[in-house]
């Protein structure tokens, strides 16, 4: 008997890591190479070269500002999803982006390195913050990518895609970014020839995403043009003032994103110094969005929504059918989060994706001038940092991938809580020792332990409710 159980534990167990092998899951491993990679750009590389110059670490820090990219994209999310250009029908949809963005990140890898942060910083950091926001983009479609290439149904081969996507990641970032801190100690190249150095990576990956199966997406498509219809019946009993106000109001955010991290022309100096400046900003913006959504889906709220007749469609202006459109794309995915889980729910799961890892995210922001300060070089980042963070953060993304394909994603995020509630600590303990490399070491095996079952937990969290 326990025999038995024994045997079908293993064949358990074998049939979740069989799953690593679907081609599926290896495309979504190097789309995470993708993914991971723009952040050694704006991350490792920016904020050493800012180091270098002798930026202050206040300096340093706002630089940052720049991955809010990444928390604000959700913003433009719709739109990706269903902006078609003639040249995307060749790809597809979710593939057309992918290989736009990498090929612009490229391109904008070449300006950068055309850059000297010595003589203007902000040229640089700008610079930086467009890749981000292509990289935030490609995020957009990649995710798309990976939650369309796997149908509801197959929830444990979604928990495996997510880990697959984490080691991808993490090869990315980690690995590939080992190899530049590496190269930058050993040949003692300047940052700029390393960003140049890495934009063929990109044309090299939108070379592969080409030959990539584009997943079907053609009942979405079909809901969506039926849900479009609806909401341009609607559009057209606005008035075009509202509507005018609208798609301004939809321009802000970005527009004032650009403006604040652009240094803010016209602001007092004092004002840019608050430790407000950049919350604040993003604030402002998200209220401006969120007031423009309450405009435009004010006639949105019925659970019916009528067909647009045919009079209709032939009487439908520019305006009107770019309100139906971003109702459609941005409007209805939220009604339609907030009807199937409820207000409260809904409201409880927005706090917790929130809440989740943003303590993570503020403390990560630092880490290399902290171990810069601490009195590592490059090189023992690269090594410990990078190299070994990797390694341990890949194997432990695909055993957390198959410990939550059999237990479950609620097992694997109270785990993952229970971890990250303890890691920095080491960290804590490495500040007042010092430069003591085993320390540093084990630091980064419980990190590597800790990124990896969280992030892995939560993509395939976030997976389920889309």
């Amino acid at each position: 008997m326990s025999n038995a159980h024994s045997s079908q534990g293993n064949e358990a167990w074998s049939t979740q890591f069989a799953r690593y092998r679907d081609p599926r899951a290896l495309r979504v491993l190097l789309l995470g190479v993708s993914s991971g990679l723009p952040f050694v750009l704006i991350g490792s590389m920016l904020t050493l070269w800012l180091k270098d110059t002798g930026l202050s670490r206040a300096s340093i820090g706002y630089a940052g500002a720049i991955y809010a990219a990444y928390s604000i994209n959700f913003l433009w999310s719709p739109l990706i999803d269903r902006i078609r250009r003639p040249a995307m029908l060749t790809l597809g949809q979710r593939k057309s982006w992918i290989v736009l963005m990498q090929l612009a990140i490229a391109l904008l890898c070449v300006a950068v390195s055309m850059s000297n942060p010595a003589e203007s910083s902000r040229v640089t950091i700008l610079l930086c913050l467009a890749i981000a926001i292509a990289s935030a983009t490609q995020d957009i479609a990649i995710d798309a990518f990976r939650i369309d290439s796997i149908a509801e149904h197959e929830e444990q081969t979604m928990s495996v895609a997510a880990s697959m996507a984490i080691a991808g990641w993490w090869t990315g970032y980690a690995g590939i970014g080992a190899i530049v801190l590496i190269t930058a100690d050993s040949f003692q190249l300047d940052w700029g020839v390393l960003y140049l150095l890495t934009a063929p990576l990109f044309i090299v990956l939108a070379a592969a995403v080409v030959f990539f199966p584009e997943p079907d997406n053609a009942d979405r498509d079909r809901l969506h043009n039926e849900r479009k219809l609806g909401y341009l019946h609607n559009a057209l009993q606005l008035s075009n003032g509202r509507k005018i106000a609208t798609m301004v109001m939809m321009a802000c955010p970005f527009l004032l994103a650009v403006w604040l991290l652009g240094g803010g022309a016209g602001l007092a100096d004092t004002v840019k110094a608050s430790a407000w400046y950049v919350p604040g900003g993003l604030l402002a913006g998200t209220l401006l969005f969120a007031l423009a959504i309450a405009l435009l889906g004010q006639s949105a709220l019925n659970r019916q929504v009528p067909i647009a007749s045919a009079a209709e469609l032939h009487n439908a202006g520019p305006l009107d059918k770019a309100s139906a459109s971003l109702a459609a794309a941005v409007i209805d995915p939220l009604l339609a989060f907030f009807r199937r889980n409820g207000l409260q729910m809904a409201l409880a799961l927005l706090a917790f994706i929130l809440l989740f890892k943003i303590g993570e995210a503020f403390l990560g922001r630092m880490s290399l001038v902290f171990y810069r300060e601490i009195g590592f070089s490059n090189s023992d980042i690269a090594y410990y940092s990078k190299l070994v963070s990797w390694a341990v953060t890949v194997v432990f993304s695909l055993l957390s991938g198959a410990f939550v394909a059999r237990f479950g994603v609620l097992r694997g995020l109270f785990i993952a809580g229970l971890a990250m509630s303890a890691s920095n600590l080491m960290f804590a303990w490495l500040a007042t020792v010092g430069p003591v490399k085993t320390l540093f070491a084990a630091s980064v095996v419980v990190d590597g332990f800790t990124s990896a079952w969280s992030t892995v937990a939560f993509v395939a969290f976030l997976s389920s409710l889309c």
